[in-house]
């Protein structure tokens, strides 16, 4: 990509700053998010089994209509569950873009309220590229404690329990290779950048520093 025509961002008028160009840009899947961070396949598993003994236990004890209305309420339960996990993983997904620039990454996110969240590279102390078993993964950048971040302000973009020193995550990327390449572009080409190129992680292995 070159620096002939001047780049924006998604929703603002304004033009880049002279010198920064976008390196990478795109958005999270809803059926990642819901997988890896939502927990949907935990959550149906769970729900699966509590109707099972639902119906372990009125089996013995009703039958024919009677049965059919104890059951009601469990699976309609189940079903409310999962169409909330899908909205909340569909909007997110929807309202959602990344974008990696020489100087910074942009989280551009907000269902009610549209947020774009700027973090120099220069405030990127570590991170981790996190690989699942499906071949998606995510990208989750250690700020440096002076730079404060709110971690409801960034969930669930941001490493779950990590409360206290939030780490913005780039989430539901299918191809996570992509955005770790242009990282490490942009960290090479910008002489303030204090983080080095990002590393892989095993699945489930905490943030650490980028070899």
């Amino acid at each position: 990509m070159t620096q002939s025509q001047p780049q924006y961002l998604s929703g603002i008028g304004e033009a880049l700053p002279a010198g920064e160009r976008i390196r990478w840009r795109g958005k999270p899947r809803a059926g990642l998010i819901a997988r890896h961070v939502l927990k949907s396949r935990a959550i149906t598993g769970y729900m699966l089994v509590m109707v099972a003994l639902a119906v372990g236990t009125a089996v013995g004890e009703l039958s024919g209509p009677d049965l059919a209305r104890v059951l009601v309420l469990p699976v309609l339960l189940l079903l409310v569950a999962l169409g909330v996990l899908w909205s909340f993983a569909w909007l997110h997904a929807r309202c959602t873009e990344y974008v990696i620039t020489d100087r910074r990454v942009v989280l551009q996110v907000g269902i009610a309220l549209d947020m774009s969240i700027n973090i120099p590279l220069r405030v990127v102390a570590s991170g981790d590229v996190v690989r699942y078993k499906d071949g998606s993964g995510a990208i989750a950048l250690t700020i440096l404690p002076e730079y404060k971040l709110a971690w409801l302000a960034l969930w669930p973009h941001a490493k779950t329990w990590e409360f206290k020193n939030p780490m913005p995550m780039l989430i539901g990327l299918a191809d996570v290779e992509a955005p770790a390449a242009a990282l490490r572009e942009a960290v090479a080409s910008d002489t303030d950048a204090i983080v080095a190129a990002p590393a892989g992680a095993a699945v489930g292995a905490p943030a650490g520093a980028m070899a």
